[in-house]
């Protein structure tokens, strides 16, 4: 009888983690492709203020040739997660964000879905 009921509660949690991880993917993929294309020109047009004021070598393409993956909070803000004062808690650890990568430029742009706003970071060269 032990036997049975370990059996049932291993294939109710494969079936509950399955469900979960196939909504995650499909919720991720879903975001993606609604945002990627505004990604897309807020981190061009990050990448075209940032030649203008003098920092070369940063694409402004961002729409082929990249990386893209969803993001709960940006990983780029230096808070911490006890830091519940600080003013960039929120855009840290809850608002959306899509992060956009070049390898070939090594560069990263990190687009908030709710402000509506890019940031980009250069990598160091390796």
């Amino acid at each position: 009888m032990r036997v049975i009921i370990l059996t049932l509660a291993l294939i109710a949690g494969a079936k509950i983690w399955i469900q979960e991880s196939g909504y995650h993917t499909a919720a991720e993929e879903v975001i993606l492709r609604a945002y990627q294309a505004q990604a897309a020109d807020a981190c061009a047009l990050a990448a075209g203020n940032l030649a203008e004021a003098g920092i070369p070598d940063i694409e402004t393409d961002w729409s082929s040739g990249i990386e893209a993956h969803f993001s709960a909070g940006n990983p780029t803000l230096p808070v911490r997660i006890w830091d519940f004062d600080n003013e960039q808690w929120n855009a840290r650890f809850r608002q959306a964000h899509l992060i956009l990568s070049q390898a070939n430029a090594g560069a990263s742009c990190s687009y908030d879905i709710t402000a509506g706003k890019a940031t980009i970071e250069k990598r160091p060269a390796t």
